[in-house]
Protein backbone atom coordinates (compact mmCIF):
# COMPACT_ATOMS: atom_id res chain seq x y z
CA UNK A 1 0.00 0.00 0.00
CA UNK A 2 1.32 3.44 -1.19
CA UNK A 3 1.08 6.64 1.14
CA UNK A 4 2.14 9.98 0.89
CA UNK A 5 4.06 11.64 3.64
CA UNK A 6 2.34 15.60 4.25
CA UNK A 7 2.38 17.37 7.01
CA UNK A 8 -0.34 20.04 7.52
CA UNK A 9 1.02 23.01 8.25
CA UNK A 10 1.90 23.38 3.91
CA UNK A 11 0.52 24.71 0.83
CA UNK A 12 2.34 22.74 -1.93
CA UNK A 13 0.88 25.00 -4.68
CA UNK A 14 3.48 27.97 -3.62
CA UNK A 15 6.34 28.49 -5.22
CA UNK A 16 9.49 27.00 -3.35
CA UNK A 17 11.58 29.42 -1.19
CA UNK A 18 15.03 28.20 0.37
CA UNK A 19 15.27 25.93 2.82
CA UNK A 20 16.34 26.53 6.61
CA UNK A 21 19.38 25.87 7.42
CA UNK A 22 19.82 22.48 7.06
CA UNK A 23 19.99 20.20 10.37
CA UNK A 24 20.68 16.47 8.70
CA UNK A 25 23.62 15.27 6.35
CA UNK A 26 22.93 13.69 3.08
CA UNK A 27 20.90 10.14 2.94
CA UNK A 28 22.31 7.93 1.16
CA UNK A 29 20.27 6.99 -1.83
CA UNK A 30 19.85 2.87 -2.36
CA UNK A 31 19.37 3.37 -5.79
CA UNK A 32 17.79 5.93 -8.63
CA UNK A 33 15.59 5.40 -11.66
CA UNK A 34 13.99 6.99 -14.40
CA UNK A 35 10.34 7.54 -14.04
CA UNK A 36 7.98 7.53 -17.03
CA UNK A 37 4.47 6.13 -15.75
CA UNK A 38 2.64 8.46 -18.80
CA UNK A 39 4.89 6.90 -21.49
CA UNK A 40 4.07 5.98 -25.06
CA UNK A 41 6.12 4.54 -27.72
CA UNK A 42 9.51 3.31 -26.36
CA UNK A 43 9.41 2.19 -22.94
CA UNK A 44 11.31 4.59 -20.85
CA UNK A 45 12.50 8.24 -20.16
CA UNK A 46 16.68 7.97 -20.23
CA UNK A 47 16.40 5.09 -17.58
CA UNK A 48 20.43 4.25 -18.27
CA UNK A 49 21.40 7.61 -17.11
CA UNK A 50 18.87 7.82 -14.34
CA UNK A 51 21.83 6.52 -11.52
CA UNK A 52 24.03 9.40 -12.83
CA UNK A 53 21.58 12.02 -11.02
CA UNK A 54 22.63 10.68 -7.30
CA UNK A 55 26.26 9.42 -8.04
CA UNK A 56 28.19 12.41 -6.15
CA UNK A 57 29.20 13.43 -9.32
CA UNK A 58 28.27 16.76 -11.00
CA UNK A 59 29.60 16.39 -14.04
CA UNK A 60 27.51 13.54 -14.78
CA UNK A 61 23.61 14.06 -15.26
CA UNK A 62 20.44 12.48 -16.00
CA UNK A 63 18.42 14.05 -18.27
CA UNK A 64 14.51 13.67 -19.71
CA UNK A 65 14.03 13.12 -23.17
CA UNK A 66 13.39 16.09 -25.73
CA UNK A 67 10.15 17.82 -26.53
CA UNK A 68 8.22 19.88 -28.57
CA UNK A 69 6.59 21.47 -26.27
CA UNK A 70 7.87 22.23 -22.43
CA UNK A 71 4.56 21.30 -21.29
CA UNK A 72 4.87 17.76 -22.87
CA UNK A 73 1.75 16.40 -24.61
CA UNK A 74 -1.34 15.41 -24.97
CA UNK A 75 -2.27 13.23 -21.54
CA UNK A 76 1.43 13.18 -20.49
CA UNK A 77 1.43 15.34 -17.50
CA UNK A 78 5.29 15.18 -16.39
CA UNK A 79 8.46 12.63 -15.73
CA UNK A 80 11.03 12.19 -13.17
CA UNK A 81 13.34 10.62 -11.07
CA UNK A 82 12.35 8.45 -7.89
CA UNK A 83 15.21 7.91 -5.40
CA UNK A 84 14.72 4.66 -3.06
CA UNK A 85 16.65 5.59 0.04
CA UNK A 86 18.90 3.60 1.99
CA UNK A 87 16.53 4.28 4.94
CA UNK A 88 13.63 5.44 6.18
CA UNK A 89 14.69 9.10 6.70
CA UNK A 90 12.89 12.25 8.49
CA UNK A 91 13.83 14.51 5.08
CA UNK A 92 14.52 18.38 6.16
CA UNK A 93 15.34 19.11 2.51
CA UNK A 94 15.87 17.68 -1.20
CA UNK A 95 18.93 19.49 -2.78
CA UNK A 96 18.46 19.72 -6.64
CA UNK A 97 20.90 20.71 -9.50
CA UNK A 98 20.60 20.73 -12.58
CA UNK A 99 19.15 22.79 -15.78
CA UNK A 100 18.69 26.59 -15.35
CA UNK A 101 15.87 27.95 -17.60
CA UNK A 102 13.37 27.59 -15.35
CA UNK A 103 11.45 24.31 -15.28
CA UNK A 104 8.91 23.33 -12.29
CA UNK A 105 7.85 20.37 -10.67
CA UNK A 106 6.90 18.70 -7.25
CA UNK A 107 8.40 16.48 -4.93
CA UNK A 108 6.91 13.66 -3.03
CA UNK A 109 8.29 11.67 -0.11
CA UNK A 110 6.47 8.51 0.02
CA UNK A 111 6.92 5.29 2.99
CA UNK A 112 6.55 2.99 0.37
CA UNK A 113 9.24 1.99 -2.56
CA UNK A 114 6.15 0.81 -4.51
CA UNK A 115 4.94 3.20 -7.33
CA UNK A 116 1.68 1.01 -7.99
CA UNK A 117 -1.11 3.12 -7.91
CA UNK A 118 0.49 6.50 -7.68
CA UNK A 119 -0.53 9.19 -9.77
CA UNK A 120 1.32 12.19 -9.53
CA UNK A 121 -1.11 13.99 -11.47
CA UNK A 122 -3.28 13.28 -8.75
CA UNK A 123 -1.41 13.18 -5.75
CA UNK A 124 -0.66 16.10 -3.09
CA UNK A 125 3.30 16.88 -3.61
CA UNK A 126 5.42 17.27 -0.50
CA UNK A 127 6.54 20.03 -2.24
CA UNK A 128 6.37 22.41 -5.49
CA UNK A 129 9.00 23.54 -7.21
CA UNK A 130 8.53 26.57 -9.62
CA UNK A 131 10.99 28.39 -12.08
CA UNK A 132 14.04 26.47 -10.93
CA UNK A 133 17.21 27.88 -12.42
CA UNK A 134 20.31 25.96 -11.54
CA UNK A 135 20.49 24.73 -8.33
CA UNK A 136 17.45 24.71 -5.70
CA UNK A 137 16.98 23.57 -2.23
CA UNK A 138 13.69 22.32 -1.57
CA UNK A 139 11.96 22.26 2.14
CA UNK A 140 10.68 19.05 2.69
CA UNK A 141 9.21 20.50 6.28
CA UNK A 142 10.65 17.06 7.82
CA UNK A 143 8.77 14.78 5.58
CA UNK A 144 9.46 11.40 6.55
CA UNK A 145 9.67 8.38 4.30
CA UNK A 146 12.00 5.51 2.17
CA UNK A 147 11.34 7.07 -1.61
CA UNK A 148 12.02 10.16 -3.01
CA UNK A 149 9.92 11.36 -6.03
CA UNK A 150 11.16 14.59 -8.44
CA UNK A 151 8.52 15.25 -10.86
CA UNK A 152 8.86 17.22 -13.86
CA UNK A 153 5.85 19.35 -14.93
CA UNK A 154 7.12 21.87 -17.18
CA UNK A 155 10.31 21.85 -19.10
CA UNK A 156 11.10 25.03 -19.04
CA UNK A 157 13.12 27.42 -21.87
CA UNK A 158 13.87 25.25 -24.84
CA UNK A 159 17.40 24.37 -24.66
CA UNK A 160 18.28 22.31 -27.78
CA UNK A 161 17.16 24.68 -30.67
CA UNK A 162 13.04 25.01 -30.14
CA UNK A 163 13.09 21.73 -28.19
CA UNK A 164 12.74 21.25 -24.59
CA UNK A 165 14.42 18.82 -21.83
CA UNK A 166 15.30 19.36 -18.33
CA UNK A 167 18.99 18.36 -17.01
CA UNK A 168 19.11 16.45 -13.40
CA UNK A 169 23.04 16.85 -12.40
CA UNK A 170 22.56 15.78 -8.56
CA UNK A 171 19.52 15.02 -5.95
CA UNK A 172 20.95 14.90 -2.78
CA UNK A 173 18.30 14.35 -0.28
CA UNK A 174 19.36 16.15 3.31
CA UNK A 175 17.58 14.59 6.93
CA UNK A 176 18.79 11.84 10.01
CA UNK A 177 17.49 8.73 9.75
CA UNK A 178 13.60 8.35 11.21
CA UNK A 179 13.25 6.53 14.58
CA UNK A 180 11.81 2.83 14.10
Amino acid sequence: LLRETTTSARDPSTSTTAAPADTGAPVPVARVVAYDPQGSGQAGENDELAPRAADVNSRTAWRTETYDQSDFFGTKTGVGLVLTLGRRSRLDSVRIDGSANGWSGSVFVLDSGSLDGFDPSRARPTAAIDDVRGQVDVDLRGATGSTVVVWITHLGDPDDGDRHRVQIDEVVPIGVPAPG
